[in-house]
């Protein structure tokens, strides 16, 4: 019988190898700690991401397995520790594929390395390590079997606009007025099956929806496109319909990239407003984490939140729900769920290093008047967030949104709502009025302490789903 093997990957973080330089002065070097892997065993890829001399944290590595044909079997991202390092353990067991030869493609900031690895079955020579790649290398894009795309709408669209439909029903394009200054043909393609690379079960993803190519004569759109894809319910088999997002193919890596949308559950679509075309479909996110299973009233808000990229794991598995957040945490998570460009960010805090990760996050934050310093100078980025202080960024957020104000009254739920500061009242009042926010249980609000991640997904979902992002 023929023999197949699984590849799990476990992100943990550990030192990498001594980079070597690429031209654009990106570095990215990859090394294994065995080549030849026996069935039931495993290999360890580890990696370092560095610019010059410097580590780069926080950095996407996006890592891709090829079987000897060509054929993706994983892909997926993942991000840099604070040395610029990440470490991914290739567990060999008998689920999948047959034994033979598996090449691991490593993309970061640009660079691309990759290298080979042998699975066996039998008690032969593991091999040793597998040596540094690193630099500007990279091994060839994967070939997948030519197949043909079916035209499923084909129209000219004027400056005048135009809704353009899939003769399937499945698929519909706005236009809204202006978006071109001249005629344009647009059309629609459904991707040939042979032409798509599916999500491997590792990466959580599980496409529910055919894809699309969507192609324009003119490139550049003056306004957005509104696009509405339908989903298959069948494929869903009863799962959470707030995991859905659309995704987009990067053809660079060969990974499918969330790029967002809006569910609407009782029509079976979801939108979205695009700048630019390409292939697109619908995919569930199955991500989740293995220490929130006691958080019942967190859970599904940690999962939603996490399948739109707006907060992350601390590891594989690990969200870590009852560590404190600190300030520079929730800006950049509120900046994420926003959707606030952070290109060119001034940040007036001296306490905010602008080689930081957070640097831009905390000023898209500021200058969209979120968040405020300690003082006019100091921000204290790593000091923990309070649950008032939480409520004041959000109820910032249903202000621009158009909520207005209401009386204390609301507070008087809470036994200790002399605590709150005066600043946070009004904050906190509206918060619970809009049930953003609730108490800690025995009527008590607990203003001063410190918010945890579970608690700042679950405002983070509450608005999300309040203000329809």
């Amino acid at each position: 019988m023929r023999k197949t093997i699984s590849i799990v990957f476990l992100l943990i973080m550990v030192f990498g190898c001594i980079p070597v330089t690429a031209a654009s002065n990106n570095n990215l070097v990859i090394n294994l700690d065995a080549n030849k892997v026996k069935l039931n065993n495993h290999t360890t890829l580890r990696g370092v991401v560095s610019q010059g001399e410097n580590p780069v944290s926080n950095e996407d590595a996006t890592i891709k397995i090829l079987d000897s044909k060509d054929k993706v079997v994983y892909a997926d991202q993942m991000k840099t520790d604070k040395d610029g390092k990440f470490d991914v353990k290739v567990n060999v067991s008998e689920s999948y594929y047959a034994k033979g030869d598996y090449r691991i493609y490593v993309t970061a900031m640009d660079v691309k390395e990759n290298i080979s690895f042998t699975v066996n079955t039998d008690d032969g020579d593991t091999g040793g390590s597998g040596g540094p790649s690193g630099g500007g290398g990279g091994g060839s894009k994967p070939e997948e079997p030519q197949g043909t795309n079916k035209l499923v709408a084909s129209e000219k669209v004027s400056s005048k606009g135009a809704t353009v439909k899939a003769e399937n029903g499945n698929v519909e394009l706005v236009f809204p007025k202006g978006t071109f200054e001249q005629e344009a043909d647009v059309s629609i393609e459904l991707v040939d099956k042979k032409e798509i690379i599916e999500p491997n079960k590792v990466s959580s993803l599980e496409r529910v929806a055919d894809v699309y190519e969507f192609n324009s004569s003119i490139s550049k759109f003056k306004n957005k496109v509104e696009v509405t894809l339908k989903y298959d319910k069948d494929k869903l088999k009863g799962k959470n319909e707030e995991l859905l997002g659309i995704y987009t193919f990067n053809e660079v890596a060969n990974t499918w990239d969330y790029v967002g949308g809006k569910v609407d559950i009782n029509k079976g679509t979801i939108k979205i407003k695009l700048e630019h075309f390409s292939k697109y479909t619908v995919m569930l996110s199955n991500k989740t984490f293995n220490d929130i299973k006691n958080y019942d009233w967190a859970k599904n808000a940690i999962e939603v939140m996490a399948s739109k990229k707006i907060i992350n794991g601390r590891g594989e598995g690990i969200f870590d729900p009852a560590q404190n957040i600190t300030r520079a945490e929730f800006a950049t998570l509120i900046t994420k769920m926003m959707g606030y460009s952070t290109e060119n960010m001034n940040v007036p805090f001296t306490d905010v290093n602008k080689e930081a990760w957070y640097y831009n996050y905390v000023g898209a934050a500021y200058q969209n008047g979120l968040i405020n310093g300690r003082s006019e100078t100091v921000f204290d980025p790593n000091g923990k967030i309070t649950r008032q202080e939480m409520a004041v960024i959000a109820a910032k957020v249903l202000e621009q949104e158009g909520y207005a104000k209401v009386s204390l009254d609301k507070l008087n739920i809470f036994n200790d709502k002399g605590n709150i500061a005066s600043w946070a009242k009004s904050s906190v009042s509206l918060c619970v009025n809009e049930n953003i926010i609730s108490g800690m249980g025995n009527g008590m609000f607990a203003p001063t302490q410190n918010a945890n991640r579970a608690q700042g997904a679950v405002v983070l979902y509450k608005i999300y789903n309040l203000i329809g992002k």
